[in-house]
């Protein structure tokens, strides 16, 4: 529907996903990417792959849920995700440092809060637009959360797009996987402790003729894994190149060769395999009920 006018006649009309929800209550990018069986953890044990244990499940839907929603409360935590939490730990008898890792859509700060409040919990931005913020002012941000984390976070990148960059952040919406590529290797170089003088498409670093000099981060040296949320060919191929994991938002099981075939030849052009790469995928669970 992007770019469409949507009538209330043509939502109304929609057919069920599962109830409560029909099929224009559904995020384009992300919902809808998986099925999920459940079974019993008895039958699990006799299946030929490893399962996953669902030890509980809450849903929060914002008053403003059509809505950047986040953007509109007046405490940013206080959201859907904050009342569902509390009811998660309670039904699955479960605390913080029984998490392996927590995904937040660019939520440098709440990490931070996360990691002095934890202590083996993996912290990742699911995801850091980039062009929001310079590759200079991501890596800082990073590097602080890792220096309060103990080298617990993940940093998830995504170009996003033209409706949100260009609507939201003010910041074109162009070269997306050159971006990519470059903010990847000027992350890495601070983060590594290197002075950053850089020849780019993108970026050029200091800019030419000015009186900008290659500066170095005070920061302590430490590696910052990067994963990528990306889509198109050429982009799934960049991941596979240069990034340590895959953040597959939008990964289709009846269409895996895709995605994966793209990852697999970027990787093989810089000596890797897939591999040496993660590869971390976001669920959504509904229950719905059915009769007899």
């Amino acid at each position: 529907m992007h770019a469409r006018t949507l009538t209330r006649e043509q939502y109304m009309e929609a057919r069920w996903i599962s109830e409560p929800l029909c099929l224009y209550d559904n995020c384009l990018e992300t919902d809808g990417a998986l099925a999920v069986v459940l079974a019993s953890a008895d039958r699990a044990k006799d299946l030929r792959q490893k399962p996953v244990y669902v030890h509980a499940g809450a849903q929060g839907i914002p008053q403003q849920h059509q809505m950047m929603s986040n953007f509109h409360n007046d405490d940013p935590l206080l959201g859907p995700s904050w009342a569902a939490a509390p009811k998660l730990w309670e039904h699955a008898d479960v605390g913080p440092n029984d998490v392996s890792c927590a995904q937040l859509y660019d939520a440098f700060t709440p990490l931070a809060a996360v990691a002095a409040v934890t202590e083996r919990l993996r912290l990742a931005t699911g995801i850091a637009q980039l062009g929001a913020r310079t590759p200079a002012m991501l890596a800082m941000t990073a590097q602080g959360v890792q220096a309060v984390s103990d080298s617990r976070l993940i940093l998830g990148i995504g170009t996003s797009g033209p409706q949100v960059m260009e609507g939201w952040h003010g910041v074109r919406f162009d070269r997306p996987v050159q971006r990519t590529r470059e903010t990847i290797e000027l992350v890495r170089m601070i983060a590594a402790g290197e002075r950053l003088a850089y020849d780019g498409t993108v970026y050029q670093l200091p800019l030419p003729d000015s009186a900008g000099r290659a500066i170095r981060s005070r920061a302590d040296v430490a590696p910052i894994p990067i994963y990528v949320a990306s889509l198109g060919p050429a982009n799934l191929a960049l991941t596979g190149e240069l990034a340590d994991g895959w953040i597959g938002n939008s990964f289709f099981t009846d269409s895996p060769d895709a995605f994966f075939g793209p990852i697999a030849n970027g990787a093989a052009r810089n000596g890797r395999s897939l591999d040496d790469l993660d590869e971390a995928f976001s669920i959504d669970l509904h229950s719905a009920g059915f009769g007899g």
